[in-house]
């Protein structure tokens, strides 16, 4: 690879790359990265999970209305079966 193409390449890079990088800085930087990821892992999780309860709630609140619809409508859901 020419050192015009990885300039370009670089650039999608979430970082910029350092030629004197110590091990210390790389690992400093990947405690970061995974430390980004698990931040937003639980961020996504606690969001699916509040989504999760509402549409529950939701369904919750459906199922008494359909009760309701069948009491007014005098009809035993036994029946028709």
């Amino acid at each position: 690879m020419s050192g015009a193409d990885y300039a370009s390449k670089r650039s999608f890079l979430p970082f910029s790359p350092k030629m004197d990088q110590t091990p210390q800085d790389l690992s400093n930087f990947v405690a970061n990265v995974l430390n980004q990821m698990q931040e937003q892992f639980q961020n996504t999780s606690q969001s699916i999970l509040q989504k999760i309860d509402s549409m529950g709630a939701r369904i919750q609140d459906l199922e008494g209305a359909v009760a309701e619809l069948v009491d007014q409508a005098n009809v035993n859901p036994e029946e028709d079966k």
